[in-house]
């Protein structure tokens, strides 16, 4: 199809249509970068036509780039109001930007043209879960799993909405029988692991991020997670080099370097290179208590114990629950001779979360 379109271009190079053929060819192969390009000649070589703008705003989609596509799709849309399609992509564009009554509205108008598309409910029944309205949420899912009965997005959602309200093991009866009717789609291997993560069931989580890697090899997240749980294994050199795959995919990542950072803080055999990896994380995120609870750790196992406890009251500034924050003061001011503080500290500490003590022993601080 790419050299049928290539020909077509050579014989009429200012003919737009090849142009957005070519796009649709290259989004297919996940060559978005090319599809851009095309798209943006086909809308300058014949302004004015919606579907232009609905396949370009599908290519800003993939790529993330939200903002960009809801300009597409609203365009789209100013320039054809009957289509469906394109409310329901801009609805799930304004989603992942936290425009959730937006996305709700852009379901609406789907659902007015088409009273029955599957999609339209499913998506405005996750918005709903997003917003904790779980009656309306599983009326719609409901509605249309009444419409199509097998349809897996349908069950996939479902199981988004049951892990909303705290329900894991129904999520996964949903996300099995997602998994079973669709087995080559990576978001409910990566959906089912962090239910698996929440349980602590870090072997399944594994074995499903491994299946979600393999799908989609370049989802710089799946890494993260998976090193996660890894990391809830206890093993660490596997954590690192999820961790360092992650960062090579998406360098702005500062959670992996965070948590790279921490697990370099665990070992205790590399501390300058912990400490580098919170500085490019903090660099990133300036504000994320997680950096600075690491920087506790680090200093904990330097041995310079004031300095630890001003990066703990430093955290439990921004957030006064942070048990793990008490904890690690606790044991600074224990090793300065603070023993009244240390031991208040702890004691908060194992209020809030019990087995604290067990945590930081496994990270080699007692």
């Amino acid at each position: 199809s790419l050299e049928d379109f290539k020909r077509a271009l050579e014989i009429t190079p200012d003919e737009a249509r090849p142009y957005l053929g070519r796009g649709a060819a290259y989004l297919r192969q996940g060559k978005s970068k090319e599809a851009l390009a095309d798209f943006d000649k086909a809308i300058t070589l014949a302004p004015g036509r919606a579907s232009f703008y609905f396949e370009r705003g599908s290519a800003f989609h993939r790529v993330e780039d939200y903002k960009h596509a809801i300009a597409d799709y609203t365009e789209a849309i100013r320039l054809e109001p009957k289509e469906p399609l394109t409310y329901i992509n801009r609805g799930m564009a304004e989603i992942f930007v936290g425009k959730v009554d937006d996305a709700i509205e852009d379901f609406d108008s789907a659902l007015r043209i088409s009273p029955d598309d599957v999609n339209a409910l499913i998506q405005r029944g996750f918005a709903y879960g997003l917003k904790k309205d779980f009656g309306s949420a599983f009326a719609d899912n409901s509605r249309a799993l009444e419409i199509a009965p097998d349809n897996p997005t349908a069950l996939f959602y479902r199981g988004q909405i049951e892990s909303l309200r705290g329900n894991l093991e129904r999520a996964l009866e949903d996300y099995n029988a997602a998994q079973r009717l669709q087995p080559d789609n990576p978001r409910t291997y990566a959906a089912r692991a962090a239910v698996y993560l929440e349980l602590g069931d870090y072997d399944s989580a594994i074995d499903d991020l491994y299946q979600a890697i393999k799908l989609r090899p370049k989802d710089a997240t799946q890494y993260l997670h998976r090193g996660i749980a890894y990391f809830g294994k206890g093993d660490w050199a596997h954590a690192i080099s999820d961790y360092d795959e992650a960062i090579k995919i998406d360098p702005t990542m500062f959670q992996a370097l965070n948590n790279r950072c921490m697990t370099k803080a665990v070992l205790g055999k590399d501390l300058d290179n912990a400490a580098s990896d919170c500085d490019a994380a903090q660099a990133l995120s300036p504000k994320d208590p997680f950096t600075i609870l690491n920087r506790g750790l680090i200093e904990l196992k330097r041995g310079r114990f004031d300095r630890a406890i001003a990066q703990y009251d430093e955290a439990l500034a921004i957030d006064a629950r942070r048990a793990r924050a008490y904890y690690g003061r606790g044991v600074a001011k224990l090793k300065t001779g603070d023993k009244s503080g240390g031991d208040a500290d702890i004691a908060m500490a194992k209020a809030m979360l019990p087995n604290v003590a067990e945590e930081f022993a496994n990270y080699g601080v007692r």
